[in-house]
Order: C-alpha cells, then structure tokens, then sequence
C-alpha cells in the first residue's frame, strides 16, 4: 500500500518505510525496485524537514544491505531505475552530501569485490547502453550524468590500494580502470571534439554530456594517481606516455599527457567546449589543472613556466562568474553544479589550495584575489541574518573560512593587498566633499604606485652576483619609498587634528566603517610586518583623529566606533612590530592628536556618562594609553622628551574644560573632565609602575622619570579636589575617581623624592594630602553599604581601600581597621548583595582583609572575631536575618584566605570549635527553608571544606571534625534545581575530599558516617542521572555528568590511598548495586559510575564476592553478577595486562 501511493512530500511515509526495513528487510525485498525509485532516485525532496527522514530512510538502506552483504543487490536496482525514463526532465543528484558520508561508512566496511561488482555493472552498462545512445538525447544525458555521478561517488569514497592489497583485486582494479577508460572515457572525448554550430552548444544533452565526461575524467585522473603512489603493485594504463610529459603540453592543458588515448588536439577542442558552459565541465577542468600542478611538483625540476600557466587558467576561469555577483550555496556535489552554484565552487577551489596557487600567480592576480575577497565579507556580513542550509557552502562563508584560519598570516602577500583593498574601501565610505581634506592619508595608503610588497618579496628574490649594487639599490628605493609615504601620511593625520578640520559621518557611514573595522580585526594585527602595522596604524589613527559624527548619530553608534578603533589600535600595540610606528611618528603627537580629537568629540557624550557603552570606551582608551606609554618608556628614547610634552598638552586642555561652564554645564563639561582625569591616571599609574619595577642602580632613570612624576601627581591633586568640591553632600563619587585616587595614593607612596612635594622631613605625607586620602575614605565607607547593585563601584572602592589600609597611620581620629571591617560586614548584610555578587568582589576583599589582619593589634582582631561570632548566633536565623548569617560565613572564609600568625593565628583557632558547632546549628535551621540553601547552605559548606583544609595539623580533637559529618547528613540532595543541586553537591563532595586528605585519623574512626555521606551523593546522581525520554537542557545534563565524573574520582581515590577501607569495599559494592537496581542511568552517567566502581572492585578479595552473591535479593544479585562478569571481562583484564608490562 505503502508503495502503490507514494508521498514523497510526507516525512512520515519515509519514517513508516524505515520501520519497516528496520524490522525485516524481506518486508520491502519485493518491491525494492519501486522503493528505490519513488523513495530516492525520482522523490523531489527539497524541504529539510523531509529530507532528513529521507535520508534516514536510504541510510538503514545502505546499512542493512552492507551487513547482510547485498550491496550488489541493492545498486543492481539503483541502476536499473537510473536507466528507467525519468519521471520528470531533470532528477535530483542521486547522493546529497549526508549519503554521500553514510556511503563511505559503509564502503570502508564491505569486501573489495563487492564493491568492484558494482562499479564492474555500472561501466558495463554505461559503455554498452548509455554512451552509444547518448548523442542527441538529453533524456540518456541526464542518465549518463547520474550514473556519472555513482561512479564517482564509490571511486572516491572506497578503501584506497596499498601493498597489502591481495594481487587478484589489483589486477581486477587495473581491468577497470582500462575499460573506463577505453569504454566510456574515450567515446565521449570523440563525440565531445566534434566540430558543431554555435546554436547547437546550448543544447542540454551536450551540456550534460560535457559534464559527465570530464567528470569521469577528473574522477580518472585523481584516482589513478593515488592508486599509483599508495600501491606499488599497481600499473596505470598511462604508464606508457607517463615520461612524455613536456613543458609544452602541460602549457597547453596538458591533461592529455597523463590520458592516454586522448589526442592533444581533442582535448583542447573538449576543453574549448568545456569552458563555454559554467557548469560542473568548467569546475572540473580546474580540478585537473590543480591535479596538473600537483603532478608537475611531485616531479624532481619542476617548470616554473607551466606552473603559472596553470595558477592563472584556473583563476582566469572564473574571474567572469564572480564578477557577475549572483551565486547560491553550494552543497560539495560536483555533478550538481549549475550557473549559479559554479561561482561558489570556483571560489572553494581557489581558496582551499591557496597554499599551492599563491606561489605562481602574478601581483595582479593576488590583488583580484584580495579585491574578491574583500567583496564577499562585506557582503556575508550584509546578509548575516540568512544561514546557509546546513551541508552547503556559500562564498561569504568560505571567505570568512580563510580568514578565521591560521594560515593566512602565512601569506604575507595576499595579507598586504588585501590591507590595500580594505583601505581603499574605507576612503571610499567617507564623504566626497572630503576629497583634499581627511581621505588623502587614506588614498596614499592604499595608493597602487607605492610597492606595499616589496617588504614581503624582496628576501624571496634569487640575486645575480653581477647586479648586486644595481639591485640593492632599487630595493633600498622602493622600500624607502613606502616608508616616505607613511612618513608623509603620518605628518598630515598630525596636521589635521592640530587643525581641528575633521570630516563629518553620517550614521550610515559610520555603520560601514564599523563593518570595516570588524573584517579588519579578523587580519590577525598582532602579526602584521612593519610597514602593514604602522599602515595599520595610520588608518586607525586617521579615523579617531580626522573624523566626527554628525550631530543626528546615535550616540551609542558612535562610542561603538570610536572604541572598535582603539580595542584594533591595542591589538597592534600586541604585536612584535608595534614599535615601528615609532618610525614616523613623534610619540607625543599620536596623544596629542588621540586626545585632542577624544576631548572635542566628549561634547556630544554628556546625557551617556551612565551608560555601560561609555565605560566601555574610557577602558579602551585607558588600555590604549597604558600600553602605549609603556612603549615609550621601555624604547628609552626621548622618554621625558615626550611624557613632558604630554603632559603639559594635558595641563593645557584643562582651561578649555572648566571654559565649558559658560556652555549651561555647572562643573565645566563632565564628559572631558572624566577623559581628562583618566589620562592623568593612566600617566601616573604607568610611571609609577615602571619606578617600582627598576632596579636600585639604575639611578638616573629613576631620577629623570620622578622628576616627571611631581608635576603629574600636583595635577592630579587639583583634578581630584576640583572633582570632590563639585561633588555635592549627598550625591555619589563617580566611580572614574577612585581609580584615580587610589592611583594617586600609590604613586606618593611608592617611591620617596627629596624635593619635598611628596614626603615631609619627618618620613610621612603632607598633611593636606593626607586630609584628602581621608575625606576619600570616609565617603568611600559611607556610601560602602549602600552600593550592594553597583559591581564596578564597589571593586574600585576596595582596591583603594586596600592601598589606604596598609597605611594604619592613614585612619582618621580614632578609626582603626574594625571601622572597615565593620563597614564590609555592613555592605555584606545588604539587600542588593548575593552569593554572585560576593564571588565578583571576592578577590577585593580577601587584599582589603589581608591589609587590615596583617596591620591590626590582637585586641582589634579579638573584636573581629567577636563580630562575626556573633553573625553566627542562631537568634540571626530565628529572627529571619538570613543576610547577617551570610556576612558572617563570608566574613570566615575570607578570614581563611589570610595569612594569620602568632596570637591572632591562636585566636581563631581556638574559635574554631565554636565555628564549626555554629555552622553546624545553621545548617540545621537553613535546610527547614528551601530559599536558604543557595544564600545560606552552600556558603556554609563552601566554608566547612576551607576550615577542614587550613585546620590539618590544628584542629586536633575528633569531635570537631566528626561535626561536618552532621553537617553533610542534613543537607537535602533531593527535590532542588539543578543548579541549587550542582552547589550542594559540590559542596559536599570538598568537605568530604578535605577530610579525606587532610584528616584521615578521624575518618577511620568515622567510616560510617564518611560512608552514608558518600553514599547520599552516589543515590543523588543516580536519581538525577536517570535515563528519561527527552535530556532537555544540555547544560543541566553536563552538571549531572561532573557530579556523576566527581563520584568516580572519589571512589577511585578510595580504592588507591585508604587501604583501611579494604573491610568495606564489600558494603560500598553493595550499596551501589542496590540503588542501581532501581534505576535505569543514562550511558554517559552510568559509564562514570561504572568506572569507580570497579576500582572498588578491585579491593574485592574471593570471600567478598560469594558473600555478595550469598546476601543480595535476588533481583540485585543479578545486577550484581552482571556488573562483576563485565568487571572481569573489560577492567580486570586491562588491569592484568597493564601489570604485566608495568617495570
């Protein structure tokens, strides 16, 4: 029924058909005929939701006949519905891309013979049937293209020969490849040659006849070529003409040389024929041109001549496609190719063998090369929204292909011209009326008269001892000539900005520069050559400081752009040629010209300072800065030259900021103040890094570079004074001011100078200096508690609370490191403050605590202590304080984290006790509440694993470690989402591994416990881990495997350190068969499980295992022995063989 009414366009009549082959393939054997045609060869499937089912179908096809080794049988009927008439004009490739992979499966699989009975019936049929008939018929065309296309399919995808291959199937191979040859490949060269009028070339059968042809002749060629080189028993039937390949005929095409039978003059006429139709004839001519250029170089001198030839033909072949600009995705099936997928499959082949063609086509060619590829990213990024259909290829994504691979910084050459192309583009986005103005740096960048190249090629170049000087002498010219030219370029970017003359974008424009920007950043910059770094360079530069936007773009678009510019500028700065803009440019203009354009642009950003866009931006003008005065003071050349001069440009643009109040803004314009004091930052922060790290003798560059420092940090005083007036009572500090503070802090206490700016006579801070370190930080501790939901505020904060708490005498009054300990605690109880945000801030305050341990006295750690003691009362929780028990368990384990000694060390530890029996309490209380285990269960257990690992040698008494056990039997594994269930078991599972490692003593005394612990976590995974119908989310499954990958480490661990656990190795075998007995595990869980296990196996002495077998039910005494014959068959074995080789 099922095959009387065909539904090619159902998924479920495929579906309903596989289950049936699935079942019994005598089910469908009867009209396997009917099923091949109407289910494959003649279904008009195009949809994805029914081609993969179909595909399904055809698969358990291939499989079933493979394994019942009736691969003949099945291809019997392919071919005999090929030669059917077809159903409509044109059918569809008899293998998509998904067969094609299945049938090579199955070909690796079967006999040779089998596979040579097939292709043996398929040239049989070709050459007595389709061929003579195929003149005139575009109905047998088509026939022939298909079968084609089989061919081609099983050559390709079939085991190749080797030496090991037996003699009778090399010889039957041989038979083959001479009767395709002479039967069908040659035929087809004669009919093809024909002398035939203009009108008649369009006719289909010719298209069709020239495409299976020489796909045969590809197919042939490549083929014979692998068999010789892979089997040395192998003879060609070209071996005879093999030697007569001459410079000549591989110039001309050459192909015929390693065809035989095939006259040179027939081949040019096929291929004539072949080239008019840009078709599957045209892709596979490059094919053999490209198979050409490989004979030519596996040869001992191979001919230059003949090689450039050949790059250029294959080139030049499709040069007419691309440049039409209409293509489609390409699915990798030759035989499929039309006028539209022809220019994709050109452009695979080219870029695929980039590494041979590059080598032997001309500088014109290579620039083509760039020019296209260029073209197709702007235009894949045009159309990032449409995806290509999953197998197929489309020429955006191959091109994005080559530039995401590694081998393009290899290719030095097609990287330099395609800088010129995107540089030619980007002068072209910019308006017309700028034509003197700001696009002439670009347009003598990418300018074609000046050798950009000659950088890359002259080390290339064979020198002739006879015009050594003549030749040195033009390379010195030409490469001076490109470095005159950024030489020149570099003055006017610099000149231009001085001017304040910039060009003005649009937002269309602006999209397309950052278009631009973005294919740019896939170059690779940090391995560009000099000149392409500092061309680099000059481009970017010339956009930051020789363009603005209008006044009607998106403020957002334009913070976008400008930081898109300065994150490339830093990935150049990455480079190990970064330094060679150095050549022609002045350091101190490059920040001049970046600052001066940043602060006039500022204006427009004024409504944005909240906006994450615009801090964004000031980090990547601070890391642009940063690195880039870090390249001034590592070259040492004219370092103060050039920090003075920036830094006096900085003094300068400050009138012009506070001139801003005239403009309705209060405070001068908010937007460059906060520029303005991050570049003073940055300034101040990088020479005090770099005092800090010089040795003591180099005395002179400490002095030259601390002379700088004075001027910098009194600006920095005004800035900052100036910024904390302005600042009302009640109103927030702006986070860009503690870094610049906490910069300030470390730069006057960083390195003593005797000029009395910095230090007083006495050794200490200026009095008025210090007044400001302490306005800042009681505004910093006052705003402290409130700031729970501002992540930025508060990293900032505590990094500068660090800085000011390693100075004690800093405090103001009578505040001593308990008023900040207090403030933390404060800030930890409040109400915007959860685990995430204490994990993100985590690493500031463990600096600040370790600050205020190390310089506190016992009597301030002692009430430190009391603190957080008393955060762990249980009134807390009875009282619903659920955030002072969180300040508490953070405030402990941040506590653990710092270096302790003498009597603040005895002090906790003496607590410690009492931390444990609190933490137990807590845990008691929280796990009644489900909404406390992630705030309050998995902190305290987090803390417990910290407690038992640092206590290794203090805590002493074995009740207090025995304590966590409680702690653990409490917490409920059951019921939780998964990611409350990923914490509590990680929880878990540290406290038991840090008493496992660390207090081994107790554990032996407390093996129960440690084993209904352990046991919990084992019963968890397997309930969670359980095999269900649908896995849903995939990353709440890879947590079940880490937990379940976590269980096996742990038993493993058992099995290898603790041999007192030998006696229980029986009880843990059995619990775990018990449990599994109930469940049915998913095979990745259960594989991790199983793994562990047989490590306790291994412990299992004879007597274990009858016991076990002799005290299970029944049902688990099954699982059992099931469990322990794979044991024997796959661990034991492997471990036996192991031993035995094992020294």
């Amino acid at each position: 029924m099922l095959m009387s009414h065909s539904q090619a366009s159902i998924p479920a009549w495929f579906r309903c058909l596989k289950l049936l082959m699935s079942l019994n393939h005598l089910i469908v054997e009867p009209d396997l005929d009917d099923l091949v045609a109407s289910a494959w060869i003649d279904a008009r499937v195009s949809e994805p939701r029914t081609k993969k089912p179909q595909e399904t179908l055809i698969n358990t096809m291939f499989q079933t006949y493979s394994k019942l080794r009736q691969f003949p049988r099945l291809f019997e009927e392919v071919l005999t519905v090929i030669c059917q008439p077809a159903a409509d004009e044109l059918r569809l490739p008899v293998f998509s891309a998904g067969l094609t992979v299945k049938l090579r499966e199955c070909l690796l699989e079967l006999p040779p013979n089998q596979i040579l009975d097939i292709l043996c019936l398929f040239v049989e049929k070709c050459q007595t049937l389709i061929v003579p008939a195929v003149e005139g018929s575009a109905d047998v065309a088509l026939k022939l293209l298909s079968v084609s296309s089989v061919l081609h399919a099983f050559l390709f995808n079939m085991r190749s020969l080797d030496d090991v291959t037996p003699s009778p199937v090399v010889l039957r191979t041989q038979s083959l490849m001479a009767k395709m040859q002479k039967g069908i490949i040659q035929p087809l060269m004669e009919l093809l040659q024909a002398p035939r009028r203009e009108e008649e070339k369009s006719d289909l059968w010719l298209r069709k006849a020239s495409d299976s042809a020489l796909l045969l002749v590809y197919t042939w060629v490549e083929v014979d070529t692998l068999f010789g080189v892979s089997c040395s028993k192998y003879v060609s039937p070209a071996a005879e003409i093999a030697d007569a390949v001459t410079a000549s005929t591989a110039r001309h095409g050459g192909i015929s040389a390693f065809l035989p039978g095939v006259e040179e003059q027939c081949w040019e006429r096929v291929m004539e024929l072949a080239n008019s139709f840009a078709s599957a004839s045209k892709y596979c001519l490059e094919l053999l041109t490209l198979q050409k250029m490989k004979m030519i170089l596996m040869q001992t001198t191979a001919d230059l001549q003949a090689l450039q030839h050949a790059a250029a033909f294959i080139l030049e072949s499709g040069r007419s496609s691309m440049s039409r600009g209409e293509s489609e995705p390409w699915d990798g099936d030759i035989s499929a190719i039309s006028d539209l997928t022809y220019p994709t499959a050109h452009w695979h082949l080219v870029i695929s063998n980039l590494t041979i063609l590059l080598p032997y086509i001309s500088l014109k060619d290579v620039e083509y090369i760039a020019n296209v590829l260029l073209e197709t990213l702007v235009l894949a990024k045009a159309q990032e929204a449409g995806a290509d259909p999953e197998p197929s290829v489309s020429i955006g994504k191959i091109s994005l292909g080559l530039m995401h691979s590694s081998f393009l910084p290899e290719m030095k050459v097609l990287r330099c011209a395609f800088l010129t192309s995107l540089i030619h583009q980007f002068a072209r986005v910019l308006p017309v009326a700028a034509t003197d103005l700001v696009d002439l740096p670009l347009q003598q960048l990418s300018a074609d008269n000046i050798p950009w190249h000659e950088e890359i090629l002259a080390p290339c170049r064979p020198v002739d001892p006879l015009e050594v000087p003549s030749e040195n002498k033009l390379l010195k010219d030409e490469l001076s000539l490109s470095w005159k030219t950024l030489e020149k370029v570099a003055q006017c970017i610099v000149l231009l900005a001085k001017n304040r003359c910039p060009v003005i974008l649009k937002d269309s424009q602006l999209e397309s520069c950052l278009g631009l920007l973005e294919i740019a950043s896939l170059l690779k910059l940090d391995s560009l050559l000099p000149s392409d770094c500092t061309r680099c360079f000059l481009v970017l530069l010339s956009l930051l400081a020789n363009t603005r936007a209008s006044v009607s773009c998106s403020k957002l678009l334009v913070l976008k752009f400008l930081s898109t510019c300065f994150h490339l500028l830093r990935c150049l700065q990455a480079g190990r040629n970064a330094s060679s803009v150095f050549k022609v440019f002045h350091a101190s203009d490059v920040l001049e010209a970046v600052m001066t354009s940043q602060l006039t642009a500022s204006k427009f950003f004024t409504d944005v300072l909240t906006v994450p866009v615009w801090a964004q931006y000031l980090q990547e003008v601070q890391a642009f800065l940063e690195n880039f005065l870090q390249m001034i003071i590592e070259r040492r050349q004219s370092v103060r030259l050039n920090l003075e001069k920036f830094m006096s440009f900085l003094v300068s643009c400050k009138p012009d900021v506070d001139a801003a109040k005239s403009k309705g803004w209060k405070n001068g314009n908010p937007a460059a103040g906060q520029l303005l004091l991050m570049a003073f930052t940055t300034l101040c922060h990088v020479v005090t890094l770099y005092l800090q790290q010089l040795p003591e003798k180099k005395l002179q560059s400490t002095d030259v570079l601390s002379a700088l420092l004075e001027p910098v940090v009194l600006q920095m005083v005004r800035t900052v004074e100036h910024g904390l007036q302005s600042n009302t009572q009640n109103q927030p500090l702006p986070v860009a001011f503690i870094p610049s503070v906490t910069t300030l802090l470390k730069a006057d206490l960083s390195h003593p100078v005797k000029k009395g700016w910095q230090k007083e006579p006495s050794g200490f801070l200026e009095q008025p200096r210090i007044k400001l370190y302490q306005k800042f930080y009681s505004q910093i501790l006052r705003e402290l508690p409130c700031a729970g939901g501002n992540l930025q505020f508060l990293q900032s904060a505590l990094q500068f609370l660090t800085v000011f708490c390693s100075v004690p005498e800093l405090y103001p009054g009578k505040e001593t490191a308990i008023t900040v300990v207090f403030a933390i605690k404060k800030l930890l109880t409040g109400p915007a403050i959860t685990t995430q945000v204490i994990q993100s801030m985590e690493m500031e305050l463990t600096e600040v605590l370790v600050q205020l341990l190390g310089n506190c006295s016992a009597e301030e750690f002692y009430t430190i202590m009391r603190l957080v003691l008393q955060g762990l009362e249980m009134r807390n929780v009875w009282q619903q304080k659920a955030k002072e028990v969180l300040s508490a368990v953070t405030l402990t384990r941040l506590l653990l984290s710092c270096p302790l000694s003498g009597d603040k060390e005895k002090a906790f530890w003496f607590a410690s006790p009492q931390i444990i029996t609190a933490l137990a309490m807590q845990t008691k209380e929280a796990c009644q509440d489900q909404s406390l285990i992630s705030t309050i269960v998995v902190p305290i257990l987090e803390t417990v694993a910290a407690l038992l690992r640092q206590g290794e040698g203090v805590i002493l008494n074995p009740h207090h470690v025995a304590l966590a056990f409680s702690i653990l039997l409490t917490v409920p594994l059951d019921h939780l989402k998964t990611e409350d269930y990923r914490g509590v078991f990680l929880g878990v599972h540290e406290v038991l591994f840090s008493i496992v490692q660390c207090h081994p003593k107790v554990l032996l005394k407390a093996a129960p416990s440690f084993l209904n612990s352990f046991h919990r976590l084992v019963v968890s995974v397997m309930h969670e881990g359980r095999q269900k119908g649908d896995r849903g989310n995939t990353d709440e499954f890879e947590i079940i495997l880490k937990c379940a990958h976590l269980v096996e480490r742990m038993y493993t661990h058992i099995a290898a350190e603790m041999e007192d656990f030998t006696v229980f190795s029986a009880f843990i075998v059995a619990h775990y068969v018990t449990e599994l007995q109930k469940v049915t595990l998913h095979p990745a869980v259960k594989k991790h499980l199983t793994e562990g296990i047989y490590h306790i196996l291994d412990l299992c002495i004879e007597r274990d295992i009858k016991f076990l077998n002799a005290s299970l039910p029944a049902g688990v005494r099954e699982v059992f022995k099931d469990l322990y014959n794979d044991y024997n068959h796959y661990h034991k074995a492997k471990k036996q063989g192991e031993e035995k080789y094992t020294a």
